[in-house]
């Protein structure tokens, strides 16, 4: 009975192997070309047109497309241009390196280093040591003042206000100007102008032009500290330490004229100047200038204090003014 039943299920098996004539079918010649449609214009194997995104004949992606093509073009130029700004600034401070290295070791009196144009001039003192603007045109300001004896001097409003201090001590006058060229322009036509500067290495002396003029400045300097018998670092170091710092706030054009509300809001009784933007001067701290930039979405700002630690502090809360005014 045992081997009855055991002879069905070996047939059974037997019938699911494969048997030794068995072939696997050929793979049709055509398998391995690529799908194609039945209709080409709706779905093709060549590559897509430069301009893939015109085949959906859609105006909005039309116009998406087109404006990031444009933009990716202005951060290329403007990749561009920082390459070559750097590359400008680098070779500048090496030119700088060297001038410094050279007016040292020749003990010069000074040193100066023209822009492209000669309109501008850099000062290097006896030392090899950067005059910053701010000190450089105290400097200028002091010999020609000590010189004269009386009179004008036109500065912009951005200028720190030890210039009334030096000017003061040899009787001159100070004329606060707008920050543009034309307003100091304008100021230094005056029949009494000794002297004007912009504060940006920019010199104007009236014997010479009424413009900015780097090749007549350094003129100018050449006798002036002839005359002294002083170094550049000698007459620098007589005039006291300025504590001026400066801070640029991104501003939405809609949002400037309420900032310049607020600031004048915030001033209080204080006393305030609108020469150029507000300048509000803070009893026995210092002054905080607040200036909309003319060409850009930024508010600038100037604060000096006594000493940096109340310069900082004052940069600090007019700034979350400034801030906060368009919230």
């Amino acid at each position: 009975m045992r081997a009855r039943a055991l002879l069905p299920l070996a047939l059974a098996l037997g019938a699911c192997t494969v048997g030794p004539n068995y072939h696997a079918p050929q793979t049709p010649t055509d398998a391995g070309a690529p799908f194609v449609s039945a209709t080409p214009a709706v779905a093709t194997a060549d590559q897509p047109p430069a301009d893939w995104w015109r085949l959906y004949d859609d105006a909005t992606l039309d116009g998406l497309v087109q404006q990031a093509l444009t933009e990716n073009q202005d951060l290329k130029v403007a990749a561009a241009n920082l390459l070559k700004a750097s590359g400008v600034l680098a070779q500048a401070r090496a030119g700088l390196q060297r001038l410094s290295e050279l007016v040292s070791s020749s003990r010069a009196d000074f040193g100066v280093r023209f822009d492209p144009v000669g309109e501008r001039l850099t000062l290097v003192d006896d030392k090899g040591a950067l005059v910053s603007d701010d000190r450089a045109v105290l400097v200028v300001l002091d010999l020609i003042a000590a010189e004269r004896r009386g009179g004008r001097a036109a500065l912009p409003v951005t200028t720190t206000r030890v210039a009334e201090q030096v000017s003061r001590f040899h009787g001159v006058q100070i004329d606060w100007t707008p920050t543009s060229l034309n307003g100091l322009y304008e100021a230094a036509a005056g029949d009494d102008v000794i002297f004007a500067g912009d504060g940006r290495a920019g010199f104007i002396v009236p014997e010479f032009s009424r413009s900015i003029d780097g090749l007549a400045a350094f003129a100018r300097l050449l006798g002036l500290v002839a005359r002294t018998r002083l170094t550049l670092s000698q007459i620098e170091d007589r005039i006291p330490e300025v504590h001026l710092l400066r801070r640029s706030i991104p501003t939405p054009w809609a949002a400037k004229g309420m900032v310049m509300r607020t600031v004048v809001e915030a001033a209080g009784d204080r006393e305030i100047d609108t020469t150029d933007g507000v300048r509000v001067v803070e009893p026995a701290r210092g002054w905080i200038l607040v200036l909309p930039d003319p060409s850009e979405a930024v508010t600038h700002l100037w604060a000096e204090g006594n000493d940096s630690d109340e310069a900082a502090a004052l940069l600090d809360e007019w700034a979350l003014i400034v801030e906060g005014a368009d919230r």
